[in-house]
């Protein structure tokens, strides 16, 4: 499948809700466990855990057909598989040859001098163990305690070795100052709700990953004011960040202002323009997820 297929196919999948009147960033998950392979335990990440938050499927787990078969399940007749993206990279010299990435150190200066790199998306089918028969399911929780979800963010925000400063105080916006790698929060009492409130600070945490002296991203360093193509980008980044953070913690951030018909409107219009932002932005909202989520990781030996 070509790139820019994958591009516009995911794009109009989003494209869909947004049409729908919703924020497709802003649904919940709603399970303790993340999406991940039953059989194998790799979590999906990225575009594909975003895609998976989109179709609320009824259990986390999924597997592909060979997984199932071989461990004695079937699929329930008439059950429709899910694709998983995933891009692979080949490399070609001047003259046509390819490589994969562990054949580069071997080669001889002036043909790594010529190599040029290629990017491929393919993708896997696979099922939700909800339509698979034969096999029984380990249990999975879907109950959160909403108050200790928000002392357990408050011991993780707490626990950054490396974050902005964050201050919060009566005002009337929230917003990150990349000049003074600060973050501002209104007061909690001055949201809707306490999960808003912790949607929102996750957002402006995403837009602090991409400061210099951290990831250093382009779309957080080089716009210049809004509406500009790197401001459209970079506030798709913080969305999807935030959400992969409320998923992570299991808090609700659906937030009803967010919204508007206007809002939905401009999505609407940038991600036609641009298929391709998308995939970008779920990649730096998983860079950014994951440069804050090691931080307080305990490591091992």
């Amino acid at each position: 499948m070509k790139n820019e297929v994958v591009f516009e196919e995911i794009t109009r999948t989003v494209i869909a809700q947004i049409e729908q009147g919703v924020a497709p960033w802003r649904m919940n998950w709603g399970f303790v466990e993340p999406p991940q392979n039953y059989f194998s335990g790799h979590k999906y990440r990225g575009i594909n855990a975003f895609l998976i938050f989109l179709k609320q499927y009824p259990t986390p787990f999924f597997a592909t057909f060979n997984q199932i078969t071989k461990n004695g399940g079937k699929v329930k007749k008439g059950s429709k598989a899910h694709r998983l993206y995933f891009s692979k990279s080949l490399w070609y010299d001047s003259n046509g040859n390819q490589y994969e990435e562990t054949d580069l150190e071997y080669l001889p200066p002036q043909t790594l001098a010529s190599i040029r790199r290629v990017y491929y998306i393919k993708y896997d089918m696979v099922f939700n163990m909800s339509d698979v028969e034969g096999i029984e399911l380990k249990p999975f929780s879907q109950i959160w305690n909403e108050n200790d979800s928000f002392l357990e963010i408050d011991h993780f925000v707490n626990a950054l070795t490396d974050k902005p400063k964050i201050q919060v105080k009566l005002s009337n916006n929230a917003y990150y100052d990349k000049v003074n790698d600060l973050v501002n929060m209104p007061l909690i009492q001055q949201f809707d709700s306490s999960s808003n409130f912790y949607a929102t600070a996750f957002h402006e945490l995403v837009h602090s990953s991409g400061h210099a002296k951290r990831l250093n991203r382009a779309t957080l360093r080089d716009f210049q004011e809004f509406g500009d193509p790197n401001y459209s980008k970079e506030e798709l980044i913080a969305e999807l960040g935030a959400c992969f953070f409320c998923n992570h913690f299991g808090i609700d951030n659906v937030d009803v202002q967010q919204n508007a018909a206007a809002y939905l409107q401009g999505w609407l219009k940038t991600l036609k323009a641009e298929p391709r932002m998308l995939w970008e932005a779920a990649a730096d909202a998983q860079r950014a997820f994951d440069f804050f989520l090691k931080q307080t990781t305990p490591k091992t030996a």
